[in-house]
């Protein structure tokens, strides 16, 4: 599957921040909201302080097949 059609959190090394990726547009932007609640600058930071390299930072998860909520998105 493309990446335009996961949902995904990247790490932006030029602005030193998350970047949070929705598929569907702006009917999807509350599951970008809901996953900044979990990956916050707070567990960025301490995964740092931790000695990981938070550059490498990458999410993504799959809509469902057959999911009517990306209906227009799948084959």
């Amino acid at each position: 599957m493309l990446a335009i059609n996961k949902l995904r959190v990247t790490w932006c090394k030029q602005e030193q921040t998350r970047l949070f990726h929705t598929p569907a547009g702006d009917q999807t932007k509350c599951d970008g909201h809901l996953m900044n609640g979990f990956i916050t600058d707070e567990l960025v930071k301490e995964l740092d302080e931790r000695g990981y390299d938070v550059a490498t930072l990458k999410f993504s998860i799959e809509p469902k097949k057959g999911d009517q909520r990306f209906a227009s998105q799948r084959e």
